[in-house]
């Protein structure tokens, strides 16, 4: 066992808490308190009583010491458990052993003992052998059933046994001062006192009274029910000593001075010391109190033995059965243990010692014989558990193992005076109890009965037999529990193999789903990467396909330095398909486009449908003018063959004639990246639908050309620019601090943005954002609504409203004012993700929006909050990377520092006036 398995075990403890000091203190005098000890160490005379203060030399320290490892080791267990934490388990399991052999040589000799009273009390009783035998059976049958009392009520019945039991030897005593009172004749010969000396005719009397006080610590095995706390509970160990002490003393006194000397050494000579003094009356309740008493006594030591099981079943030293606890909080198992064992030694001595003919084997001298063996045998037991539990205590106090008391004595570290003093307590319960086991041995208790060769030979064979049983039944339960233990662990090896195997067979089980699912999840996943890029409805790579694949054909022309070209496919008057003939008709009719599409242009090109009714047809290293021959080939395939399909309300096959729009690019001439391609051919497109539709219009890379008002996204449209101009002028009538805030926004903006390198349709976006981001604000009442920024928001909640009204304005303006419409709907977005209305962070927000937030704070630091434009810029600073991109925050730093080097070609048709000295320093 190794050092963990020595540590108290940890499994609960499930007995309630019932006892106290007064309770362990009743205990105490049942256990040890023997009214046979006065009767056999009368053989002293008056010596006795110096063999009783004597008997000190064993109280005192035994006393000492058992309170010392109460504190220090461990309150619960008595000599089993110290021995055990300090000596090891084999050391603990031939102590627990001999503790349940003392156990049951007490039991009997207490039993018999009673049956001898009862004889006493009515001759006629237990006159033949079977009686006998069957009261004794009695006896020990009716103190188990009593034992198995719950603690709560029994404890009452022993404090009460134990009270009258102390009451019977004062009174003994009380029966000498009677006598002498009465002027009767003393039994001892006062006047020959000095004769009366230590002798080796009587020294054997200091066993008698070794004996008299052994037990004390047996309460010490009932510690784990204890209320109080083990410092204060460990007094009752001097209440009951001094108790007993003077009990024995003052019953001692009494029958010296009553009987005489031959009469003294009975096993009766209490109860013939009240009869004599106070008359047969007075005889008959000692008896009946006696006889009761004993009783207590053996209820109290199979209760005691009862959690000696329990404690050795936590320590696996015995089944776990024995540790069982039954309703009425009673160990039930426990206390039928330690009778069935009591039994068995009563059988084994009455087949094996008495001769079942005659009673006198019970109750006459050779039950007396038997009975005082058996205690001076218990003795003899006791006596080297306790010289064991002595040399263990010096052991470990001292030398090597000195180093380890840390960890021993967790209870309490002992302090170099207290380890100092419990080792000389224990050098003197070392000589005295030794001294007391080499008289049990060598000095018969009863030399009437048994000389002193015969006690000899029956005490050294009687304690070599209980030796050799209790170091059998050692072994034996630490084979059963290695077994136990071995059995255990195949047990939990077989379990644990059949759960591996189980284990193996659900992981293969599991494995082989898994690479089910993983085949599942490939078949899934080329599904859903195939419907990530391809239109449902015609099959066709969708918008993100053809954008991924334009940008391919753009980087590999590029490194190629080939040209390709982009055509923009629009079905005209498609509204009226779905109008006529439903939308259903109208998917019909698109899947019908996109096959047309696929089969004319084969593997020349890539076909996409791009949204809606509008195809996208890609071309690798095609020129302009042979993109523009494709384009027309389409158009006039489109027309010139009608679509024919069956329609399910009309039941009949339909022919329709359509035609398209086609909008014609190419790279590097128009765009050099995809989005600005797709950008312009779908402007192309929408050229070609104002030209009449069913017309291909091929942009032209001219700066010049007066039939391209927009080159590269940086100029407005005839239209567009009508509708920014009526907008200004609308402003401008107003409110013209809005107007104003617009143009010096607009300006600083398309500043930053060319710092930035933003492209040129994205610069004007950004001066059109600029210039009408406060146009929702018209119907405001308050004066400073152009003050609104993505920073002072908090003054006006209601600019939201205000923000969504100026998008909507400009999302009815058309196409350009659309764009822009989308960067005023997320200036208010903040870089950390704290604006609002999307709650968009970092580069989710897009760039001009972004620029745009910035410099609509500056305006409005300078104009509103009467800022420089050194500390606008500081505080700027101070909210880069909050609420705003600190590169755009740089951005604007190096455009107000070279704000004269900037001019305005962007919108010459608009007049930005910038007054300089708000956007310079100093």
């Amino acid at each position: 066992m190794n050092i963990e398995e020595m540590k108290d075990s940890q499994e609960e403890w499930r007995l309630p808490r019932e006892l106290g000091t007064r309770d362990l203190t009743a205990w105490l005098i049942l256990i040890v308190l023997f009214y046979l000890s006065v009767s056999v160490v009368q053989r002293a005379s008056i010596m006795a009583f110096f063999y009783w203060l004597l008997s000190l030399l064993f109280v005192i320290p035994i006393s000492y010491v058992m309170c010392w490892l109460a504190r220090h080791l461990s309150f619960h267990g008595g000599h089993y458990i110290w021995i055990r934490k300090m000596g090891g388990p084999r050391w603990g399991e031939i102590t627990g052993a001999f503790t349940c052999l003392y156990g049951v040589c007490v039991i009997l000799t207490t039993l018999q003992g009673t049956l001898i009273l009862i004889h006493s009390i009515e001759p006629r009783w237990f006159n033949d052998s079977l009686s006998s035998f069957l009261g004794e059976g009695g006896l020990l049958l009716m103190t188990t059933l009593l034992a198995l009392i719950p603690l709560h009520y029994l404890k009452h019945l022993l404090f009460g046994s134990a009270i009258l039991y102390v009451i019977i030897f004062l009174v003994v005593g009380l029966a000498g001062f009677y006598w002498l009172y009465q002027g009767h004749t003393p039994g001892i010969n006062l006047s020959n006192v000095r004769i009366e000396q230590p002798h080796w005719r009587h020294i054997g009397a200091f066993s008698i009274v070794m004996w008299a006080f052994m037990g004390t610590d047996w309460p010490f095995i009932m510690g784990r029910e204890v209320r109080k706390e083990a410092s204060k509970a460990s007094r009752f160990v001097w209440w009951g000593s001094a108790w007993l002490l003077i009990a024995y003393i003052v019953a001692t006194f009494g029958v010296l001075v009553v009987l005489p000397q031959q009469k003294a050494e009975s096993l009766d000579a209490m109860f013939l010391t009240v009869k004599t003094s106070f008359g047969d009356l007075a005889g008959l309740i000692v008896l009946i109190v006696l006889s009761i008493t004993q009783i207590a006594v053996s209820i109290t030591i199979l209760q005691v033995c009862s959690r000696m099981f329990m404690t050795m079943s936590q320590d696996k030293l015995l089944p776990k059965r024995f540790a069982s606890i039954y309703r009425g909080k009673v160990p039930v198992i426990g206390i039928l243990a330690q009778t069935s064992a009591c039994f068995i030694i009563f059988l084994i001595i009455g087949v094996m010692l008495y001769n079942l003919d005659s009673a006198e084997v019970w109750i006459g001298d050779r039950g007396i014989q038997v009975n005082v063996a058996l205690q001076a045998l218990a003795a003899l037991i006791w006596s080297l558990a306790t010289i064991l539990l002595y040399g263990l205590v010096i052991y470990n106090l001292t030398g090597q193992r000195a180093r380890v008391k840390t960890s021993l004595f967790r209870l309490e570290i002992p302090s170099k005076a207290s380890s100092l003093k419990v080792r000389a307590f224990c050098i003197v319960g070392i000589f005295s109890t030794l001294a007391g086991g080499v008289l049990i041995l060598f000095y018969s208790w009863i030399p009437n009965m048994l000389p002193m060769p015969s006690w000899t030979f029956l005490i050294a064979f009687s304690t070599g037999v209980v030796l050799v049983l209790g170091w059998l039944c050692a072994e034996v339960t630490r084979q059963w529990r290695l077994t136990q233990d071995l059995k255990c662990k195949t047990r939990k090896e077989q379990e644990l193999i059949t759960q591996l195997r189980d284990i193996y067979q659900d992981q293969c089980t599991l494995a082989n789903q898994q690479q089910t699912l993983l085949r599942q999840r490939d078949v899934l996943f080329r599904e859903q990467a195939h419907l990530a890029v391809t239109d449902a409805l015609t099959g066709l790579p969708n918008q993100r396909a053809i954008i991924k694949e334009l940008k391919k054909v753009i980087a590999t022309c590029a490194f190629h330095k080939l040209p390709c070209a982009l055509l923009f496919v629009d079905v005209d008057h498609f509204k009226h398909i779905n109008d006529n003939f439903g939308h259903r008709t109208g998917d019909i009719v698109l899947r019908l486009i996109g096959e047309r599409l696929r089969d004319f242009m084969g593997e020349r090109a890539i076909v996409g449908r791009y949204g809606g009714e509008e195809f996208v047809v890609i071309l690798h290293g095609i020129a302009l003018q042979k993109a523009e021959l494709y384009a027309e080939k389409i158009r006039l395939m489109m027309q010139n063959r009608p679509f024919e399909w069956i329609s399910e309300e009309l039941e009949r096959s339909i022919s329709y004639h359509l035609t398209v729009s086609i909008g014609v690019v190419t790279f590097p001439e128009h765009a050099c990246c995809g989005e600005n391609l797709l950008r312009a051919a779908d402007r192309a497109m929408y050229r070609a639908k104002a030209r009449g539709r069913n017309y291909i219009h091929v942009e032209q890379p001219s700066a010049k050309s007066s039939d391209d008002p927009r080159i590269d996204g940086d100029r407005l449209l005839p239209l567009e620019a009508t509708t920014l101009k009526a907008l200004l002028a609308l402003l401008q009538e107003r409110d013209v601090k809005i107007y104003e805030h617009g143009q010096r926004v607009a300006k600083l903006s398309g500043y930053v943005a060319q710092d930035i390198g933003c492209s040129g349709e994205d610069s004007l976006i950004i001066r059109i954002a600029g210039l009408l981001h406060n146009i929702g604000n018209l119907n405001s009442q308050n004066e400073r609504e152009y003050c609104i920024t993505p920073i002072f928001n908090y003054e006006l909640r209601e600019s939201q409203e205000d923000i969504q009204a100026s998008a909507r304005i400009l999302s009815r303006a058309g196409y350009i004012f659309s764009l822009a419409a989308r960067t005023l709907q997320l200036r208010h977005e903040h870089w950390d993700g704290s604006g609002y209305p999307a709650g968009l962070r970092r580069t989710e927000i897009p760039l001009i929006a972004r620029i745009l937030a910035v410099v609509d704070t500056y305006d409005a630091l300078i104009t509103c909050y009467s800022y420089t434009a050194e500390a606008a810029y500081a505080r700027l600073l101070i909210w880069g990377g909050t609420y705003f991109d600190i590169e755009v925050v740089w951005a604007l730093g190096r455009t107000l520092r070279g704000a004269e080097r900037f001019t305005d070609p962007a919108l010459p048709t608009v007049n930005l006036p910038l007054p300089t000295q708000q956007y310079t320093e100093g």
